[in-house]
């Protein structure tokens, strides 16, 4: 299932925190961000292209993640990468 995450208007901590619910909620998820369309979304591990999405927009990968810790530290990750995503383009 894909999870839109938000736009980039809105804040990669508002993001990130969205990310966070998913995941905790969803279990495995692999985030995206279009630097193009600056939209966020997140894929979860029980969609059918979970095997072949992250290669095909590996451009637009930030992360995949599981939920091992709590929502707090998962955002946290989340928002890290969104800001080394960001920075790489």
């Amino acid at each position: 299932m894909i999870e839109p995450l938000g736009h980039t208007s809105t804040g990669l901590r508002r993001i990130a925190a969205r990310a966070a619910t998913v995941i905790d909620e969803r279990g495995e998820c692999a985030v995206f961000l279009s630097l193009q369309t600056r939209n966020a979304y997140a894929l979860t591990r029980t969609d059918p292209d979970w095997r072949t999405a992250p290669a095909r927009n590996a451009a637009h990968l930030v992360g995949v993640y599981q939920p091992v810790a709590g929502k707090d530290q998962i955002a946290s990750w989340v928002l890290s990468d969104l800001l080394a995503h960001v920075g790489m383009h």
